[in-house]
């Protein structure tokens, strides 16, 4: 699932930049992205096996996002990959492995995923194939909130009401950055020596961690829990890749990539 998602995103930020400029190519592309959509649905009838199914599944849900994303492009007559209406969309790309280069990252091929241009390095984390959620216009717009606060050196918190899907779009979030993502159900037992032991492997890990319902936790672990991430950000925020910090009495190197989530 995650090869064909990659490819499918990566083909469609292709054929999208080097049509920008002519939007009778860009129609062609709206066609052939229609067409796609049509044949996968097809598949998609037939198919027996729910692994596929989920494929199948994720990569129609992509198709309809893209095919959006050009029916925009052309109704705002979008002429410049600096223009909002593509710069504030989540685009892939691949760089080749450089087989002359002089370090081991120049020597292997890399994905990188750029949202309002912030270019994010793919996690490369395996997922099993699970439904995507259809990206909607709200959808991205917590996106682009999330990854903005991440470059800031913030954590990421989502408030709202209960069960309009908050959880699923962090979650939806991590895949498709590619990243592992740890989901703690928060309630009244969960304790400070819980979210300590937990916080520190993820500073010291690539891992993201989802607080799931962190308002049903109690005042006094809240106030822990607000302390622990602030030694942590204070960490992080000195800029080096790692960084060592003292974390409850031991020394840890904060691994950058880490990421946490409050819903």
């Amino acid at each position: 699932l995650q090869v064909s998602m990659v490819v499918v995103q990566v083909m469609f930020t292709v054929d999208i930049e080097k049509n920008i400029e002519n939007h009778d190519e860009l129609q062609k592309c709206l066609n052939t992205y229609v067409a796609f959509t049509d044949e996968a649905v097809k598949l998609l009838r037939v198919e027996k096996s729910l692994k596929h199914w989920n494929i199948l599944n994720s990569i129609i849900i992509s198709y309809l996002y893209q095919r959006d994303v050009i029916e925009l492009l052309i109704s705002t007559q979008t002429t410049s990959l600096n223009d909002f209406s593509w710069f504030a969309q989540a685009k892939h790309y691949y760089k080749p492995p450089n087989k002359n280069g002089t370090s081991i990252e120049e020597q292997i091929s890399s994905v990188k995923i750029n949202l309002l241009g912030i270019d994010t390095e793919y996690g490369y984390e395996y997922m099993k194939p699970t439904g995507r959620l259809v990206l909607t216009p709200l959808t991205l717009k917590c996106f682009r909130t999330l990854i903005l606060s991440s470059k800031l050196d913030y954590f990421n918190a989502l408030h709202g009401p209960g069960g309009v899907g908050k959880t699923e779009t962090v979650k939806d979030y991590c895949r498709l950055m590619g990243r592992m993502c740890i989901v703690l159900n928060c309630s009244e037992a969960v304790t400070s020596n819980l979210t300590g032991r937990l916080i520190k492997g993820v500073a010291a890990s690539r891992v993201w961690v989802l607080f799931d319902d962190f308002n049903r936790m109690s005042m006094n672990i809240v106030s822990v829990v607000a302390q622990q991430l602030g030694i942590i950000r204070r960490a992080g925020i000195i800029g080096k890749q790692k960084s060592k910090f003292e974390f409850e009495g031991e020394t840890l190197i904060l691994e950058k990539k880490s990421n946490l989530f409050l819903t």
